[in-house]
């Protein structure tokens, strides 16, 4: 799958605690991958309700549980984790927080090779950005939403900006909830999933999303950022968090930063080749030490060697990813220790 996933949460400016969650599941194997796509789970918690750090953290949670654990078609899958979120939020309430109430916003988007699955309760949002054009793909469950759909309301009316928040459906407000379910298809090469809390979505506009999508390609996390910092120039009077899923497209620069996409920099130099390298030189000369000066070792260098050669080891083991490989080679040197030392 040629899919580039990544994801950006910030406090803000305002806030004493992020009340936002997010959560990113891709699987290892490859035919999971295939059948139950790559997951990615956004949460808003309700603040004037207790606990919405608590709230919007079981509900990613529980999302990502669920979802990969079920055996059923994915689209029943992501609706009945929506579900579990929901039942497991109004659980919290009864048996831990005293009944009090708590709620949580949910934007939960499964990415396939070519389409996406997405569920959605609150007012975090999913937008759709496809041959240079962005457009928002969830509804907003509000009170000023619903009543602008029934032309009780305009949207450039000063009732509607101070009443934005007041949410008619929500996770954890009752023991069982309507959860939207949106399907995309036809999805293709440079197409980008952007998912937003309303901490991003309330200050930065379409046409801005779409510069950054277009500016920064693939590099996920650089336009996340980028689009977080966009947010906190603008006061960031509540929690910010992005997170993107992109087809992978044409790879680019931030100009402003000069950022090298994660994609393109691991294609270059992988994470584990450098600390993997550092130490073969170091083991080379080790090596070469113990050929050289096998004669001469005495037990106080060899004490030594050890030491400095188990350092190495467990540097190299934290950075690279066949631990299996390392404990190996851990095996052999100590053999060929124990034999230097035996001969002393």
């Amino acid at each position: 799958m040629g899919l580039i996933v990544g994801g950006h949460s910030d406090i803000g400016i305002v806030r004493e605690e992020n009340e936002d969650s997010l959560a990113i599941y891709e699987p290892t194997d490859l035919q999971v991958k295939l059948r139950k796509g790559v997951l990615i789970a956004l949460a808003d918690g309700m603040g004037g309700l207790n606990d919405g750090a608590t709230a919007s953290k079981i509900a990613v949670e529980t999302v990502v549980r669920r979802y990969s654990a079920s055996l059923e078609p994915p689209r029943l899958a992501l609706e009945h984790a929506a579900r579990d979120a929901n039942r497991a939020i109004c659980n919290h309430s009864h048996q831990v927080a005293g009944g009090r109430l708590m709620g949580s916003t949910l934007t939960a988007v499964a990415v396939f090779e070519n389409s996406a699955l997405l569920a959605q309760v609150g007012d975090s949002r999913a937008y759709l950005y496809q041959d240079g054009v962005i457009r928002q793909v969830t509804k907003d469950h509000t009170l000023v939403r619903e009543l602008a759909d029934l032309g009780q309301l305009k949207e450039a009316s000063p009732q509607y900006a101070l009443n934005r928040n007041v949410l008619t459906r929500g996770l954890g407000l009752r023991q069982e909830v309507v959860i939207d379910i949106y399907e995309l298809e036809d999805l293709k090469r440079g197409d980008r999933i952007l998912l937003s809390s309303d901490g991003l979505h309330e200050l930065v506009k379409l046409e801005e999303m779409a510069a950054c999508l277009e500016r920064f390609g693939n590099n996920v996390d650089g336009a996340c950022r980028d689009l977080v910092e966009l947010a906190r120039n603008r006061g960031g009077p509540d929690n910010i968090t992005a997170a993107i899923a992109c087809f992978e497209g044409e790879a680019r620069m931030d100009p402003g930063r000069g950022l090298i996409p994660r994609s393109v920099k691991a294609a270059f130099v992988p994470g584990w080749l450098l600390p993997t390298l550092v130490f073969f030189s170091f083991a080379g000369g080790v090596g070469l030490t113990l050929l050289v000066d096998m004669p001469g070792l005495s037990g106080d260098s060899c004490l030594r060697l050890r030491e400095e050669i188990n350092a190495g080891l467990e540097v190299w083991k934290s950075s690279a990813p066949d631990a299996e490989r390392v404990e190996q080679m851990k095996h052999r040197l100590d053999r060929a220790r124990r034999a230097l030392e035996g001969g002393q």
